[in-house]
C-alpha cells in the first residue's frame, strides 16, 4: 500500500498507511505509525476541520498520566494539517461500560474498592479538566478506558470545549443532561460524571427501568424520576443494586431527583452495594417448569456448555459434568485452577490449557499434551464451537479442536494486523471502517462484514447481539448470520442479553433471553417472541446457556437448571 508521510512542526517524520488503520470514528482514523510503537496518529477524514494550534494549545496542560492528549500536529508535505500524534493504549485496556455488567464484575473479582478507586481518578479527571478551562462535553463510558491495575484513561480529547473551540454538543443520549436543556457546560460534565459513577457501582443507568407514562430517558430526567424514586409508574430492574452509603446515596438523589449540578464525591464512602449470597434452595416452584439448584450455596462465577458437557467455573476450580441427559447434570471431576487456567469445551472434547501450553483431557489419569502449538505470549483467544481463534501479534492462530492426531492438532496461521481487532467485548476486526467478525460454517472460520461501528458482539454459532452507535444512541440488536449477508432483526434491545442458543435443525432454532422472572423464547427467523417461561429467579442480567440437560442460568453467583414438566 502507498505510504502516507506525515511531517511536524518539531522536524519529526511519521510513516504509515491504510492497512495500519486501529480504529475508525466519525471524524477520522487511528493509525499505526512505523517505528514508533508507543504512538498512534488520529488523522480527519476529508472534510472534516481538523484540530488548530490554539486548541492543541489548551490540551498539552492536561495531565499526560489521565488524558491521552494530543503531542504533535502532523502535515502533509504541502503543509496541510491533517491530525496530531497521541500516545497509544495498548490491548490491556477496556472501556468502563464493561463494569456495567454484573457478571463481568464477578468473573473478573471487581469489587466496590476497585470501582471506588476507578471513580476518584474519573473525579479527579473532571477537576483537572474544568481547572484548565476545559469542558469534557461526552463524557460517556467509552471515552473512559481503564485496565485491571485500576489505571484511567480519557479518549477524544481533541472533541472537548475550551476557549479556542466550543464544543459540537454531539453526545450519546445516556449522559446528555435533558433537564437543562442538553447543552454542555461545566454542569453537564458533573451530570455525566454521576451517571456513570452509578451506573457501574448499582448495574443500572439512573433512569433505566420501565415507566408507564414516560418511556423514554429524556422524558424520565426531565421529570427527575430516577429508578431509585418510589413512584407506582415505576418498575425497577431486578439488576438494580442499591446503594447503601448514605452519603453517596444523597448526592446521587440530589442530582437525579432534585436536579442539582455539582462535583460528585466518594470520600468518606466505604460500602456501595453488596451481592446476594448464592441459594442453598436445592428446588424452586414455579408454573409448568422444574427449577433445580446445581451444587445450592457453592459460588460460581461462570458457566459454560456444549450440547454434551458443562464446566461451572468457581474461584479456585472448574467442576465438569456430563450434560447429556435431560434434566441433570452429573460431576465427572473438578480442574483446580492451581494446575490449568481455562476449560474449552467442544460437542464431546474437553480442553485445558496451562501457562501457554494446550492439553487434550480425557480422564484424570489420560491427559494429553497438544505438541504442535503454544499459545503466543499476551495473546487472547475467542472460541467458536470447535474452532479456537488466538490473536496474537500480527497473526491469527485457528486451532481445530475435533481434527486431532495422537498428540498434534490442525493448527492455521494467517498474518493479520493485530491492532485492528477489538477482543475485550467479542472478536471483531476494523478493515477501513468496515467491520469483520467471524463465525462457525461447520468446516471453517467465516468473515462476515459490516459498516455499523461495533461496541460489541456477542454471538453463538450463526446468530447473536451486536451494540453500535447511530445517531448518537447505543443500540442493541439480534442478527442472523446468512451465507456472508446479516439479517437484523426489527427490535432495539435495552441491553446485551447473555441469552442461549436452541438449534432445532440446520438453519432454525431459537433463542432464550433473560428477562425479569422470565425468559423469552424468541424464534430467529425474525427474533419475535413466540412464548415465554414464567422464572421467578431469572433477571435482566442472568446469563443463560442451552445443553441437552436443558437450559442453565446463572444468577448471583448461583446455577439453576431449568426444564419443562
Amino acid at each position: 500500500m502507498a505510504a502516507i508521510i506525515l511531517y511536524t512542526e518539531s522536524g519529526k517524520t511519521y510513516k504509515t498507511d491504510d492497512s495500519m488503520e486501529i480504529h475508525r470514528g466519525g471524524e477520522g482514523r487511528i493509525m499505526a505509525l512505523s517505528s514508533f510503537p508507543d504512538l498512534v496518529a488520529k488523522l480527519y477524514h476529508t472534510g472534516k476541520t481538523p484540530i488548530s494550534p490554539a486548541q492543541m494549545d489548551f490540551l498539552m496542560h492536561l495531565d499526560s498520566s489521565v488524558f491521552v492528549a494530543p503531542q504533535e500536529i502532523v502535515k502533509n508535505k504541502k503543509g496541510d494539517i491533517l491530525g496530531f500524534t497521541m500516545m497509544y493504549l495498548g490491548r490491556e485496556y477496556f472501556p468502563l461500560s464493561n463494569l456495567f455488567s454484573k457478571n463481568y464484575c464477578i468473573l473478573n473479582s471487581i469489587d466496590d474498592d476497585f470501582k471506588k478507586k476507578i471513580a476518584e481518578q474519573l473525579i479527579k479527571a473532571v477537576e483537572i479538566a474544568h481547572k484548565n478551562k476545559v469542558l469534557l462535553g461526552d463524557l460517556n463510558q467509552y471515552n473512559v478506558l481503564i485496565n485491571f491495575a485500576g489505571d484511567l484513561k480519557m479518549i477524544d480529547t481533541d472533541s472537548y470545549g475550551t476557549p479556542a473551540q466550543s464544543h459540537s454538543e454531539i453526545l450519546l443520549d445516556d449522559i446528555r443532561d435533558y433537564l437543562y436543556g442538553g447543552h454542555v457546560s461545566e454542569q453537564s460534565d458533573f451530570f455525566a460524571l454521576a451517571v456513570l459513577i452509578f451506573y457501574k457501582f448499582t448495574f443500572s443507568h439512573p433512569f433505566k427501568g420501565i415507566h408507564k407514562k414516560l418511556s423514554t430517558l429524556a422524558e424520565r430526567m426531565i421529570h427527575k424520576i430516577p429508578v431509585f424514586i418510589d413512584d407506582p409508574n415505576l418498575i425497577q430492574p431486578k439488576v438494580y443494586s442499591p446503594i447503601s452509603d448514605t452519603n453517596m446515596q444523597n448526592q446521587f438523589h440530589r442530582i437525579f431527583a432534585q436536579g442539582e449540578r455539582f462535583m460528585f464525591s466518594v470520600s468518606g464512602s466505604n460500602f456501595f452495594t453488596q451481592l446476594k449470597k448464592p441459594s442453598d434452595i436445592k428446588k424452586i416452584e414455579a408454573e409448568n417448569i422444574e427449577i433445580v439448584s446445581i451444587l445450592p450455596g457453592t459460588e460460581f462465577i461462570n458457566m459454560m456448555f456444549s450440547q454434551n458437557t458443562a464446566c461451572l467455573e468457581t474461584q479456585d476450580n472448574f467442576l465438569i459434568f456430563d450434560a447429556s441427559q435431560r434434566g441433570s447434570l452429573n460431576r465427572k471431576t473438578t480442574i483446580s485452577k492451581l494446575k490449568f487456567s481455562n476449560v474449552y469445551l467442544t460437542a464431546d472434547k474437553i480442553y485445558l490449557r496451562k501457562e501457554n501450553k494446550l492439553f487434550l483431557y480425557q480422564s484424570d489419569n489420560n491427559i494429553t499434551e497438544i505438541i504442535n502449538f503454544i499459545f503466543p505470549d499476551g495473546s487472547f483467544t475467542q472460541i467458536y464451537e470447535n474452532i479456537l481463534c488466538i490473536i496474537a501479534t500480527n497473526t491469527m492462530y485457528t486451532v481445530y479442536l475435533d481434527e486431532i492426531f495422537n498428540n498434534s492438532i490442525k493448527v492455521k496461521r494467517t498474518e493479520v494486523f493485530d491492532r485492528s481487532f477489538s477482543v475485550h467485548s467479542g472478536v471483531f476486526q476494523n478493515i477501513g471502517g468496515i467491520y469483520r467478525y467471524f463465525y462457525n460454517t461447520g468446516k471453517d472460520l467465516a468473515i462476515v462484514k459490516t459498516d455499523f461501528k461495533l461496541k460489541k458482539i456477542v454471538q453463538i454459532g450463526f446468530v447473536g447481539m451486536m451494540q453500535y452507535i447511530d445517531s448518537n444512541i447505543v443500540k442493541n440488536n439480534y442478527f442472523r448470520i446468512q451465507g456472508l449477508d446479516i439479517q437484523l432483526g426489527n427490535e432495539i434491545m435495552e441491553n446485551i442479553p447473555d441469552f442461549a442458543y436452541m438449534a432445532s435443525g440446520k438453519g432454525n432454532g431459537y433463542i432464550a433471553e433473560p428477562d425479569d422472572n422470565k425468559i423469552l423464547i424468541r424464534r430467529i427467523d425474525d427474533f419475535q417472541i413466540v412464548s415465554q417461561l414464567e422464572c421467578p429467579i431469572a433477571t435482566r442480567s442472568s446469563k443463560l446457556s442451552y445443553s441437552k440437560a436443558g437450559i442453565s442460568v446463572l444468577e448471583n453467583m448461583s446455577i439453576y437448571l431449568i426444564n419443562n414438566v
